[in-house]
């Protein structure tokens, strides 16, 4: 038995319906409801609801248990909390007590794991995990989003497309997938249709944010704004669907509370270079606004993540108060990017001069 609770038939009957189910966490609900000391499925439900409270709980319960399902269930919670050593220690504690290649979850974070480390051995590791498991979903939905990252957008699509036709799923996830490759390579009118599919039967936040961009680059702002907004309504802390909630509101004219969900983004980011992106929207709304020493203070806080970036708003924000007519501030920040950058300091002189700001004056 890998469970204590479960058989082996059970758990593969499990790991089969949630491949090709959308609403995976209700129905783990209410698998747990009958069979409440199954570690099994309250691994499932700290793999697919990390973030919240109730998987600091089920964690707690699997920690000691020599199990390769309890050891992922910890490792899933570590990762939610950053707390990254952990968090493969733990997968591959998994991996050792899995003798019987059943576990394919633990499988498929290594994999992960992998993609951020080593891409050849990523990929090698792929094609066993593939040969093992061909209709594991999330492994395909992992290699895919892996691939459009880096710019084969076109080949994941392809690859979706084939898993599609293959094992015959209606998956929501998968469809948003699709979608999303395509809208990576700017093919608005088939993302929208594959956003569309994946809300078909399920309330697909990643969907209804993927649709809020469709509707943006379309000029359609009002639409764009309700869609993220039920995307929010639904995972009203992810930090992809603040950000584009925060971009569709200062747009509609909304700044005050653009602003709050920006810091929102902000706060609830976990990846730099979304941070980074952030940030930049933010400082952007902020000197569209006038909030310029709003803008000019946040970038001491963006300082810290990228220092190219930070160059380049702190420059455009110096110059947002020279082409304002608010002369003694102006030189006031002037000489504060002087003392960050003094290498910058004639060359932005120069081009002061050029626009007709002559600093001495």
């Amino acid at each position: 038995m890998i469970d204590d609770i479960l058989s082996v038939a059970e758990i593969k009957e499990i790991d089969k319906r949630i491949n090709f189910q959308s609403d995976t966490l209700k129905y783990l609900e209410n698998l747990l409801i009958q069979h409440p000391d199954s570690f099994y499925l309250k691994t499932l439900l700290v793999y697919f609801d990390s973030e919240s409270f109730r998987s600091t709980e089920l964690s707690s319960q699997l920690e000691n248990i020599e199990n390769t399902y309890a050891k992922l269930g910890v490792s899933i919670h570590h990762l939610a909390k950053h707390h990254y050593d952990l968090y493969f220690a733990f997968v591959r504690h998994s991996i050792e007590l899995d003798l019987t290649n059943l576990n394919r979850w633990s499988k498929l974070e290594y994999y992960n794991y992998l993609l951020d480390t080593d891409t050849d051995e990523a990929i090698e590791y792929y094609k066993t995990l593939l040969a093992l498991y061909p209709d594991f979903l999330h492994l395909q939905l992992a290699k895919s989003e892996s691939d459009r990252l880096n710019g084969q957008e076109a080949f994941a699509i392809n690859e979706l497309i084939q898993f599609e036709n293959t094992h015959i799923t209606n998956n929501s996830n998968l469809f948003f997938a699709i979608g999303n490759c395509h809208l990576s390579l700017f093919q608005i009118k088939e993302a929208k249709l594959y956003f569309e599919k994946a809300l078909t039967n399920f309330e697909n936040p990643y969907a209804y944010n993927g649709l809020s961009w469709v509707e943006f680059y379309e000029y359609n702002y009002e639409s764009a704004h309700m869609y993220s907004q039920k995307a929010l309504d639904i995972m009203p802390n992810e930090a992809d669907f603040c950000w584009r909630h925060a971009i569709n509101l200062s747009v509609v004219l909304e700044p005050e509370f653009a602003f709050i969900y920006f810091e929102k983004a902000i706060l609830n980011s976990n990846d730099n270079t979304k941070s980074e992106q952030y940030f930049i929207s933010y400082i952007d709304c902020l000197v569209l606004n006038g909030e310029y020493e709003k803008a000019f203070k946040k970038h001491e806080e963006f300082k810290e993540l990228n220092d190219s970036n930070f160059i380049k708003t702190k420059y455009e924000i110096v110059f947002c108060y020279f082409l304002n007519d608010n002369f003694n501030k102006a030189v006031s920040k002037l000489n504060a990017f002087k003392t960050d950058f003094p290498d910058l300091y004639d060359e932005m002189k120069q081009v002061l001069f050029e626009i007709g700001v002559d600093l001495r004056l």
